[in-house]
């Protein structure tokens, strides 16, 4: 009973890790790196991708055609405001984005962003951990032994855990630091 509840909630854990990682470019164009941007359209704050498509048509350039042509300069803005590090160019009533190349510095810079990711979901699941052993000791129905053994194998499936983090920063560290 308690391992599936701590299960459950280290998966919505893992999960905004792993949403954290994908904000940290390692490669070159991808769609998502605008994940983050939100455009005003009509009055109110929107995600990007609800007021216009991203493409990557290679490596090294994002387009970004907007639905309402009359967008674009809300666009340009909300990519602007994003602080992405992105210059975006408008070309023929779509938006162009050369992505530059990673320097190694800006990849050092990534890979320290990603361990400090990493830390974060760890400190959060030893809080829930916490959180599921004061269950686990306030629970007058348990026995002692089995109150130990539900302990025991909790920590077995914090090692679990805390294993696939790092599994997960050591294969964003590699693509991070590949050329």
């Amino acid at each position: 009973m308690y391992i599936k509840q701590f299960q459950d909630l280290v998966t919505k854990s893992i999960k905004h890790y792993n949403d954290q990682l994908t904000n940290i470019r390692a490669t070159g164009a991808h769609p998502s790196m605008l994940n983050k941007v939100m455009v005003m359209s009509y009055g109110a704050q929107v995600p990007l991708n609800q007021v216009a498509t991203v493409a990557a048509p290679d490596g090294r350039t994002l387009m970004v055609s907007p639905f309402d042509k009359g967008a674009i300069k809300d666009v340009i803005h909300g990519i602007n405001e994003a602080n992405i590090g992105l210059n975006p160019v408008e070309n023929n009533g779509k938006i162009l984005i050369s992505v530059p190349q990673l320097t190694q510095e800006k990849r050092e810079s990534f890979t320290k962003i990603a361990k400090e990711e990493a830390e974060k979901a760890k400190v959060s699941v030893r809080n829930i951990r916490q959180d599921i052993i004061t269950k686990i000791k306030n629970d007058k129905t348990l026995r002692e032994d089995d109150s130990k053994r539900q302990q025991d194998n909790l920590q077995k499936e914090v090692d679990k855990v805390n294993k696939e983090i790092e599994t997960i920063l050591k294969a964003k560290i590699d693509a991070l630091m590949k050329i």
